[in-house]
């Protein structure tokens, strides 16, 4: 029976080997080819890796990521996330003045 948290990405199996559907489920990661399956915590998830050019496995730290295949880092702007923010607060502050005034 699937649930809404089941989700479905193409990685590559670390076992078969196999560049195919994997279903991932809260913190867990299973072949579709092999039934191989890893536990993964809220430090991992799947992405392709600029490097090596694999879908595989990441481990998440604060402002990188580290890719489990080739070991490439990858910095990630976290003030980038926050700007982002700063400019819909503002943009939301400037429509209630607006609404107020007129």
């Amino acid at each position: 029976m699937m649930t809404e948290k089941q989700r479905y990405t193409i990685a590559d199996c670390p076992r078969c080997g196999k560049h195919d559907l994997v279903e991932t489920d809260n913190n867990k990661w299973i072949c579709l080819n092999c039934d191989f399956s890893k536990n993964l915590s809220a430090n991992y998830m799947v992405a392709e890796c600029p490097a090596c050019h694999k879908q595989d496995f990441v481990e998440k730290k604060p402002g990188q990521w580290k890719c489990l295949s080739c070991n490439h880092i990858k910095e990630i702007d976290s003030a980038q996330g926050s700007s982002i923010v700063s400019l819909i607060v503002s943009a939301f502050v400037t429509l209630l003045l607006l609404s107020v005034l007129l």
